[in-house]
């Protein structure tokens, strides 16, 4: 089964609480290492932490498909429905926090708006989209999981529950015993009609404007008890684990992450993201991808990937020494900022090691036109070989083709310059680089490939032993 890119990223608003430190993104690095990343990981994106998330986007259509229909099937009502839903859970989870810190703490690991949710149960506040998430369609616990959820058949284009959801609901309502939960007009009380249907009026109230659920409602643990992120039943895990591997580099690079030795890697990498997930690809699953297709397949990817973050680490190197100089020297010409000692140094040092870095990028292009689904992926690379190939020569075209593609970048995104050279080198407030010296980006990625989000859907699915170094 080739790699194809059947689910690009798009521009969404972002959660900042999860934001990467690199998102303001000034050359523009960022779409590229999102296309590369999709081809390794399909559907995974940097804020898709938990398996059961999947889970739970299957029981949100399903339930707000059942106030759709208990309100006179009535379309509009479906967004507000699940993202009520959402707001219940969160709620109901830091609800039990309160109570038992410790006890919730897996449970509500990398959760969307739990932050939000400690904040108005404080207050003694309803938890609403008023002091809830911006943009909660997007940053919710259904929004931050939804590419995955479609790609696996989970959900719809359009947010309703998808081919797999159907069967998925069933395997996890026989593990929660909540059989018969498909059914909202059952005129039997089974466990899963009665659970079901709680829920939904509790969902009905609120678009009613009823009151908030009180302190001692018995919605709050209804809601958690069966759907605890880091309490995933063996039918439910088992079949999340075969719809993960349905894709086949999906399943390729979950198998090589779970060896033993590939884990170790992990466990033992110390620092960043970046030098983790670095070591993981480059001494972990590199040497352990076989002579399969689909193994070749995920090699090129990855090869692609060292090469573009080398690139991509050369040209933020030379752009953070502009940002350095001028943040240390203020405002300044362009000649008179190359001949700061430090960052005339650091862009020579960059400036000798783009040729090399250049020719690699190319080599993995030429490799990807092999695979499907990489034609938006290769047309970023190219560019970014386009404009390295101005890079060299001199300090002064170095200067010159950052400061192109950085006003290029910001005009696209219809957002100001970092930079202003209308007459001198202007920096705006807010956008300089501290430091001794210009520094360093080389030795590590910039960003993030799924790595350790990987790691976490298969600790979750209890497949690997391991924990996550920030439990928030």
């Amino acid at each position: 089964m080739p790699i194809s890119i059947d689910y690009l990223p798009y521009p969404t608003p972002l959660d900042p609480s999860e934001d990467p430190a690199d998102s303001i993104d000034p050359l523009g690095l960022t779409t590229p290492a999102e296309y590369l990343a999709n081809l390794l990981v399909p559907g995974f994106t940097v804020r898709t932490w938990r398996a059961r998330m999947i889970t739970f986007d299957a029981v949100a259509a399903h339930v707000a498909s059942g106030v759709v229909k208990r309100m006179n099937d009535r379309e509009d009502v479906r967004v507000p429905a699940r993202l009520i839903f959402e707001r219940l859970y969160v709620s109901s989870v830091a609800r039990a926090e309160k109570k038992n810190p410790e006890e919730i703490l897996a449970a509500r690991r990398t959760l969307p708006g739990i932050g939000l949710a400690r904040a108005a149960l404080s207050r003694n506040e309803p938890l609403s989209k008023n002091n809830f998430l911006k943009g909660q369609a997007v940053n919710g616990m259904v929004g931050v999981t939804t590419r995955l959820a479609k790609n696996m058949d989970v959900l719809t284009s359009d947010m309703r529950a998808g081919r797999a959801s159907l069967d998925l609901l069933q395997e996890w309502a026989y593990d929660e015993q909540l059989l018969g939960v498909l059914e909202f007009d059952s005129p039997t009380q089974s466990d899963g009609s009665v659970w079901v249907n709680d829920v939904i009026q509790a969902i009905i109230d609120n678009l009613s404007k009823k009151p908030w659920p009180r302190d001692g409602s018995a919605i709050w643990d209804k809601i958690l008890t069966h759907l605890r992120l880091d309490k995933i039943g063996k039918r439910e895990k088992d079949f999340l684990q075969r719809l993960l591997e349905r894709d086949a580099s999906r399943k390729c690079l979950f198998e090589v992450l779970r060896k033993p030795n590939v884990l170790s890697i992990s466990q033992k990498s110390n620092g960043e993201r970046g030098q983790q997930e670095r070591a993981v690809l480059t001494e972990g699953v590199m040497k352990n991808l076989g002579n399969e297709v689909i193994d070749e397949q995920v090699r090129i990817v990855i090869e692609a990937i060292e090469c573009y973050e080398h690139a991509s680490a050369l040209m933020t190197q030379g752009f953070e020494s502009l940002l350095w100089g001028l943040k240390n020297k203020g405002r300044l010409e362009p000649a008179d900022l190359l001949l700061v000692s430090q960052v005339d140094k650091r862009l020579k040092e960059t400036i000798k090691q783009i040729p090399l870095a250049k020719k690699e990028l190319d080599t993995s292009i030429r490799k990807l036109g092999k695979l499907s689904g990489t034609t938006l992926v290769i047309d970023s690379l190219e560019k970014l070989s386009g404009d390295m190939n101005t890079c060299v020569g001199s300090t002064d075209g170095f200067l010159n083709s950052l400061m192109g593609r950085h006003e290029k970048v910001q005009k696209d995104k219809r957002k100001g310059v970092w930079i202003d050279r209308a007459q001198t080198l202007t920096l705006l407030p807010g956008f300089g680089v501290d430091g001794d010296g210009p520094p360093i980006r080389v030795g590590t990625y910039l960003h993030p490939f799924r790595i350790t989000n990987s790691y976490s859907f298969l600790a979750d699915l209890g497949l690997v032993k391991w924990k996550a170094s920030n439990e928030d």
